[in-house]
């Protein structure tokens, strides 16, 4: 460990750290194994610069362990134009900025910043915070970027935390943020946005970060407080549980840490490799920048300027798979969503295997039709290349439900070895409905109880409680439906029923046509039973036949989706019954047998129901 005085850094004159300037040069593109830049800057600035961005993935995946920071490209633009900087830039404070896009991550540079290289491992901090899933206040995320902005080589190490000098003055000359008052800053916050303010922010998020990783009295506790704050709690309540302390003695440490001289640095036993190969680089073309340059209006919420450019780009490009996800990437962010989808339609058909785009397709098609076959392919296709995604496959049991492929959406659910707490309540439900359906109901009302056991939120908690009273209810249809009588045709008498058991009500019995003849199914009986009025159309399974005593008898109908639908029968005789087998069909009042049926019904505002019924059609004629 090393210590350094900030007062005696406070103090010091000092000169700009980095590469050396270059004029701009025209747009240029470089590739290295995990990046992809354009940049105006100059070439050998440029190729710095994409080394330094491996370097620092580098020290990332050995320093956590990991073998992949993202399964998203990254993209670094960096600009030399100042011109070119302030249209684009986010706020008047920023020199650099991260942009976690939809199909890709996206990192934007001034070339003109001083200290370049920090500027980019600050950048790039920022994307491993959003991937490692943490949310954090934003002077932690902030003051982590300015901590790991320090790295450097050291021997067989890296050290990390030296003095950021622009810092140190900016506390030696502003005046500080209190603690809730730094706490409180948000992405609004004028000490975030204005360049005047924001100094002071940066410069105490940084300290409080470098006091709470590497001074000896927080350092213990480091994880535990970053793991409470990123689970919720916030700045002040993790300072309370995980230290003991309240924001105004943090205040009293901040200050103390500051004054005293013990500040230390620390040198990490990681070892970066030597960047192999040399990035080479081409003139970027046309297209490309004009891809680039809509893809940044779209980040700084210009999106009129955004889609206007680049729908005219994907209107001349029609084959050209990178500016179909740039105008999708556009469009979403433009909140333009389906826009969006008919160039993610055109970016997959032109053969892109962009999986963050091929996901937020598939789930812009679910919020619109869940049953759509597209859907189902594209979900198929997610999980040949993410086996293990949940999510994915959570999404794709649930459209093959909605198309009534419960065989189907069982066996998706076998793979599946462990569900997380927070899935876990979805996906038994889920599959207890599937179970349901395909008549496995012991194990339908296992998986409930599971799903019950992980519900924690009311939602989820109200969910469970809806499956259950729906399997209640259709148990006690489907008992009651066993004393539906049906009546023979004239001149055969109904079979006998046993002395003990009570017929319930008769109701309703639909007549073919007055002199009893067979149903015809022409245009003359529907418009004679219609009246002149339009009939609507829907199909289900018959659910049940609601008698009010002297008020109006309903018929109900279980629709595919699992609605409902209420259809007034107002008089037997206006109904045109087809299919039944027979001239006439009696039903009694309560639950009916789930006997597959399409009707035709008039839209009535007279009643209270969805209409009032017209035609009655079997789609299979009913057991005897």
């Amino acid at each position: 460990m090393r210590k350094f005085s900030f007062a005696l850094i406070a103090a010091i004159c000092f000169s700009a750290a980095g590469l050396p300037r270059l004029e701009a040069a025209p747009w240029k593109r470089l590739e290295s194994a995990n990046f992809e830049m354009f940049t105006t800057t100059g070439e050998g600035r440029a190729r710095q610069l994409l080394d330094h961005f491996e370097r620092v993935r580098q020290f990332f995946l050995q320093s956590s362990g990991r073998q992949t920071i993202s399964s998203l490209p990254v993209r670094i633009i960096v600009l030399d134009s100042r011109k070119e900087w302030e249209k684009y830039r986010v706020s008047e404070s920023a020199a650099a900025f991260f942009h976690p896009g939809l199909t890709r991550d996206f990192i934007v540079m001034s070339g003109e910043t001083e200290e370049i290289l920090r500027t980019a491992t600050h950048e790039f901090t920022h994307l491993i915070v959003r991937h490692s899933g943490a949310e954090l206040p934003i002077w932690l995320n902030e003051g982590l970027a300015e901590l790991y902005s320090t790295l450097r080589p050291d021997g067989n190490g890296v050290r990390l935390g030296e003095v950021i000098q622009g810092r140190a003055f900016a506390l030696a000359r502003d005046k500080w943020l209190t603690m809730p008052e730094l706490a409180a800053v948000d992405h609004a916050s004028a000490h975030y946005t204005e360049k005047e303010r924001a100094g002071v922010f940066y410069a105490e998020s940084w300290l409080l970060t470098h006091m709470l990783y590497l001074s000896e009295k927080l350092r213990p506790k480091a994880a535990a407080f970053v793991g409470a704050v990123g689970g919720g709690q916030t700045t002040e309540e993790a300072f309370q549980s995980v230290y003991g302390l309240t924001l105004a003695q943090v205040d009293w440490e901040l200050h103390d840490y500051y004054e005293g001289g013990r500040v230390y640095t620390a040198v990490l036993p990681i070892q970066l490799q030597k960047i192999r190969g040399k990035a080479e680089a081409v003139p970027a073309t046309p297209v490309q920048q004009a891809m680039c340059e809509g893809l940044l209006l779209a980040f700084v919420k210009k999106n009129a300027e955004a889609m206007t450019l680049l729908e005219r780009l994907a209107g001349e490009n029609p084959g050209d798979v990178d500016v179909a996800e740039a105008a999708t990437e556009a469009a979403w962010q433009s909140r333009e969503f389906d826009k969006g989808a008919a160039h993610a339609e055109r970016a997959l058909t032109l053969g892109s295997r962009n999986q963050a785009l091929r996901w937020r397709y598939a789930e812009h098609l679910a919020a619109r039709d869940l049953k759509g076959g597209r859907l189902v392919q594209l979900l198929r296709a997610t999980l040949e290349d993410e086996p293990s995604n949940l999510e994915a496959r959570l999404l794709l049991i649930d459209a093959l439900a909605a198309r009534e492929e419960y065989a189907a959406a069982i066996e998706e659910a076998r793979p599946v070895r462990k569900v997380e707490p927070k899935q876990a309540t979805r996906f038994f439900a889920a599959l207890a409905m599937a179970r349901w359906m395909t008549n496995d109901r012991d194990q339908a009302r296992d998986d409930l109880r599971r799903a019950i056991q992980y519900a924690r939120q009311p939602e989820r908690q109200r969910q469970c409680d809806a499956i259950g009273e729906y399997f209640d209810r259709q148990e006690e249809l489907e008992q009651a439906a066993a004393q539906v009588v049906r009546v023979p045709p004239a001149g055969q008498a109904p079979p006998a029923q046993p002395a003990e058991t009570a017929r319930p009500k008769r109701v309703a019995t639909l007549i073919a046509s007055d002199d009893g003849l067979p149903v015809r199914s022409g245009e003359w009986e529907r418009r004679a039973v219609a009246g002149g009025a339009k009939l609507q159309v829907a199909a289900g399974a018959l659910a049940a036949l609601q008698c009010s005593g002297g008020g109006a008898t309903v018929l109900i109908v279980r629709e595919a989706g699992g609605s409902y639908l209420r259809l007034v029968v107002d008089d037997p005789k206006k109904v045109l019954l087809e299919g039944a087998g027979t001239d006439s069909f009696v039903f009694t009042c309560g639950a009916q047998k789930p006997l597959a049926v399409e009707v035709e019904y008039v839209r009535d505002s007279a009643v209270n129901e969805a209409g009032v019924l017209r035609v009655l059609r079997f789609v299979r004629e009913p057991p005897s």
